[in-house]
C-alpha cells in the first residue's frame, strides 16, 4: 500500500520542519537587517561625501573671491599711481609691483602689466621712445615692437610687465586685435574695471 500523504498541519508540527522554518526565518530576518543597515550606511556615506564636496566648493569660492578682491585692489592701486603721477615709468612700476610682494600677497598671479593706449599715428614715435628710454633699464626693450605687426587705428599695448622673467613675450603685445582683449577693454571702459 502506498504511504499516506501527511497533512500540512502535521508537517509544521514536525520538529525537523519547524527547525528548518525557524532557521529560514532567522536567515531572512538577518539578511533583511543587513540589507537595511547597508542601505543606511550607503545613504549616510553619500550624504557625508555631498557635505564634504559642498564644503570644499564653498571654501574654493570664498578663496577665489578673496583673491579677486586682492587683484582688484592691486589694479586700483596702480590706477591711483598713474593718476597721481600722470606717467608711469618702468622704475616706478617695478617699485610698485615689488611693494605688492606678489609671491606672498597675490599667490597665483603670473604677471602684472601696464598697458598703454595710443593712436595708430603715434606707433613709430612710441616704439622709438620706449627703445631709447627703457633699454637702459632692461635690454629687452632694445628690440621692443608692437605685435601683431600691422597698421591699426588704435593700439592698446603691454608696455610694462612684472615679473619680466617668463612674461617677456607679452611685452609689446597689442591686445586690441584679440576679440577677448577687446571685450575686456570695452568692459573696463564701461565699468571702470575689466
Amino acid at each position: 500500500a502506498p504511504p499516506r500523504p501527511r497533512s500540512a498541519a502535521r508537517l509544521i508540527h514536525s520538529p525537523a520542519v519547524r527547525s528548518a522554518l525557524i532557521t529560514l526565518c532567522v536567515i531572512l530576518a538577518v539578511t533583511g537587517l543587513e540589507w537595511a543597515a547597508w542601505r543606511q550606511y550607503r545613504s549616510s556615506e553619500r550624504q557625508r561625501a555631498a557635505d564634504a564636496f559642498e564644503h570644499s566648493v564653498d571654501q574654493a569660492a570664498r578663496s577665489l573671491e578673496q583673491q579677486l578682491a586682492q587683484y582688484r585692489n592691486a589694479l586700483f592701486g596702480l590706477r591711483a599711481v598713474h593718476i597721481a603721477s600722470h606717467e608711469v615709468d618702468s622704475i616706478e612700476f617695478r617699485r610698485y609691483v615689488q611693494a605688492l610682494d606678489i609671491a606672498n600677497n597675490l599667490p597665483g598671479l603670473r604677471a602684472f602689466a601696464f598697458n598703454r593706449e595710443l593712436a595708430g599715428t603715434e606707433r613709430e614715435a612710441y616704439v622709438a621712445r620706449l627703445r631709447q628710454t627703457l633699454s637702459t633699464h632692461d635690454p629687452l626693450y632694445a628690440d621692443f615692437d608692437i605685435t601683431p605687426a600691422g597698421t591699426r587705428e588704435r593700439h592698446h599695448v603691454v608696455e610694462l610687465v612684472e615679473p619680466m622673467a617668463g612674461n617677456d613675450a607679452a611685452l609689446g603685445l597689442d591686445v586690441l586685435p584679440n576679440a577677448a582683449g577687446r571685450e575686456a577693454l570695452e568692459r573696463a571702459r564701461l565699468t571702470g574695471f575689466a
